[in-house]
């Protein structure tokens, strides 16, 4: 039986299991909707430029794939809007914008 149960392994949840479980004393259960930490391991960037620009036609495995409502001050243009599918949350998605 767990002590604690944590849904969403972004950085902040992954650190607060770490404290509640360092006395060994009390069980955690960290709830993660994320694929296969095995697919996460083997994700190839898509291109960063066309990512944050969200003009990728390609799904990303490890991002919600979230957009904007049309903003009218950009003529309706829908804006990509990343957010981190995986242990780590959105900070997974950091290294691409650095390849």
């Amino acid at each position: 039986m767990y002590y604690f149960i944590i849904v969403g392994g972004e950085t902040t949840g992954l650190i607060l299991a770490d404290r509640l479980s360092e006395s060994g004393e009390k069980k955690v259960l960290v709830l993660e909707a994320a694929p296969d930490p095995n697919v996460v391991a083997m994700h190839q960037a898509p291109g960063a430029v066309e990512y944050i620009a969200g003009q990728s036609k390609r799904k990303c495995s490890i991002d919600w794939n979230f957009y904007t409502v049309p903003q009218e001050g950009l003529d309706g243009r829908k804006l990509a809007y990343h957010r981190g599918r995986g242990l780590g949350g959105s900070s997974i998605l950091n290294g691409f914008y650095y390849r």
